[in-house]
């Protein structure tokens, strides 16, 4: 029986794939299956991931389809995946030798929907940046403990799914949309029975300039506001939303009001554009967070930085904000 199947959407990253898939066949667990999802890629992509399928036929299963974005690319392995846990891993990332092995363990032990494991940011030159530990003073949660992990760990790569809770309730990612993880890990943690942590990083996370959440595409950074009304959504049909509504809202103010208008703010884009998008951020976070600038959360959970950031965007200093951010990017080089 497979244990875990490992869902890799890949499009157009013939330079990272190779070390990401031998990550992967280097895992310490056995019976995994990989399952790589080219998303019409253009490039040599299709290539490597068949040189590995030839090597290990066994392992790795190749999925060849039309470009959907990454959502899409997800949904088309989560279809084909065999396993009794399923993790997603960015083609351009990697991942410890143990990580599998340790994550099942611990669903296993305590029979939890959701296992989770810290991230390691790295650069182009595999430099660490920083590293993400989550620790919460105990492994597991049950449904009702759940408000810790939202606030830290909403990413979807970092952890493994139990396959028969995500077909139960229904898991997919939108498709061909920005943010299309941001609300399917939250009906996700919302919706499972327990879940477990190991305070270990395994995950090697690769912030590169050329990525998705790297860019400062004007229009396309406004999907954050579908992904939100998304999770309201599901948070109301479940009356869930009272339970939670600081939570989602924290989330909304770190990820819309604060990270999106900061990429939109940088983008090469009509400042008239820009201020109409920058407005309609704040106009949603208004309508349905009326109060989101109190919001409890933001003297524990918010940075130093995040809170200037904040408070210039109170004060519409965007031309600070861009050049804050600007100065960041030169004296990181």
């Amino acid at each position: 029986m497979v244990k875990v199947s490992v869902v890799v959407p890949v499009y157009n990253v013939e330079k990272y794939l190779a070390k990401c898939l031998q990550s992967l066949i280097g895992q310490t667990l056995k019976d995994i299956e990989i399952v790589v999802v080219n998303d019409g890629s253009a490039d040599g992509s299709q290539k490597i991931a068949d040189e590995f399928k030839e090597r290990y036929p066994e392992i790795i299963k190749c999925v060849v389809k039309e470009n959907g974005g990454a959502g899409s690319a997800r949904n088309a392995g989560l279809e084909r995946a065999s396993g009794e846990y399923i993790a997603f891993i960015d083609s351009d990332d990697y991942v410890k030798a143990d990580m599998l092995e340790r994550l099942y363990d611990s669903a296993k032990k305590h029979d939890s929907d959701v296992a989770i494991g810290g991230i390691i940011y790295v650069d182009e030159n595999g430099d660490v940046l920083r590293e993400e530990i989550f620790s919460y003073g105990k492994e597991c949660f049950n449904a009702d403990e759940t408000r810790d992990v939202l606030l830290s760990s909403i990413g979807v790569c970092n952890k493994i799914y139990r396959a028969d809770f995500l077909r139960k309730i229904g898991a997919k990612f939108r498709v061909q949309k920005w943010y299309e993880d941001f609300d399917f890990i939250i009906k996700v943690l919302l919706s499972a029975q327990r879940i477990s942590v190991v305070e270990d990083a395994f995950y090697y996370y690769l912030q590169r300039q050329g990525s998705i959440m790297n860019n400062s595409n004007l229009i396309r950074n406004l999907e954050i506001l579908e992904a939100l009304s998304e999770t309201l959504k599901f948070c109301k049909e479940r009356n869930l939303l009272e339970k939670y509504y600081d939570e989602i809202e924290f989330l909304a103010l770190l990820h819309a009001y604060s990270a999106a208008s900061v990429r939109i703010i940088n983008a090469d884009a009509d400042k008239k554009d820009k201020l109409l998008a920058l407005e309609e951020i704040k106009s949603y976070m208004d309508k349905e967070f009326k109060d989101f600038k109190n919001n409890k959360y933001i003297g524990s959970h918010l940075s130093r930085n995040k809170k200037i950031v904040m408070r210039l965007l109170d004060l519409k200093l965007y031309t600070l904000i861009g050049l804050m951010f600007k100065a960041k990017r030169v004296l990181a080089r």
